[in-house]
């Protein structure tokens, strides 16, 4: 609506669900930028600035100014509430697929009992579901969201430090890779890192060795940017 329909008294906001943030920042805009020009006008007449009652014939613009005010406030609160909940279902969403996907290759929960393979495969089933949640929603950066997903992170962290324990600490594995936002996915279970595809143990098998090289090579490549999640999320 034009800034005329903005100053009418018979116009009342409505409830913050009809309106969205970047609508009432729009108007808030607009209103405000009416009391400046009726505050600088009055002073080029009057030399001061306007006081009291000197304001009445703005005071439905100001009296809407301030109802637009506390609807952007409850607006910011409604937004934040949802994408708490969201983030909340889609730490459950991955929790349950991690669950899921461990009983399907009969892997014990507790990581002392899974032998070097399956710490592998967990890890790898970790990272998927990280990238592909990372693409969509991007990095953890509040104390809410941390919280939120703090036990996934955790998790991936204790299987990286199992694959490095199990091989006497000589340092991380070829396959460290860590999730970062900067990646580009198909479906969860199909996870790009820059340019270079993490094949599934199946393409991995049908590769000669020239080809196991070659991916080897680029995983390598990609290992420096794809460990700095877990190092900034740990700060």
């Amino acid at each position: 609506s034009d800034v005329s329909s903005l100053q009418s008294p018979k116009t009342s906001p409505k409830t913050p669900s009809s309106h969205n943030i970047a609508s009432l920042n729009s108007k808030i805009a607009l209103l405000k930028q009416q009391v400046i020009t009726f505050d600088a006008n009055f002073e080029r007449m009057h030399s001061r600035p306007p006081v009291g009652n000197d304001r009445r014939p703005i005071s439905s613009t100001i009296k809407e100014l301030n109802e637009l005010k506390r609807l952007l406030i409850d607006a910011r609160s409604v937004e934040s509430s949802k994408s708490k909940s969201s983030l909340t279902n889609q730490y459950s969403l991955i929790y349950s697929k991690m669950e899921e996907k461990r009983k399907l290759a009969s892997r014990p929960h507790d990581l002392k009992l899974m032998s070097h393979t399956q710490l592998m495969d967990e890890k790898l089933c970790i990272q998927k579901l990280l990238l592909h949640f990372e693409e969509t929603y991007g990095r953890p950066k509040t104390k809410d969201q941390k919280d939120t997903m703090r036990p996934i992170y955790d998790r991936y962290r204790k299987v990286k430090l199992a694959l490095n324990k199990a091989k006497n600490g000589s340092g991380p594995s070829e396959g460290d890779k860590t999730p970062t936002g900067g990646n580009h996915l198909g479906d969860t279970w199909n996870v790009t890192l820059g340019n270079t595809s993490v094949a599934s143990g199946m393409e991995l098998i049908n590769l000669n060795p020239e080809q196991l090289v070659m991916k080897l090579a680029e995983l390598q490549d990609s290992k420096k940017s794809l460990r700095k999640l877990l190092r900034d999320y740990e700060k």
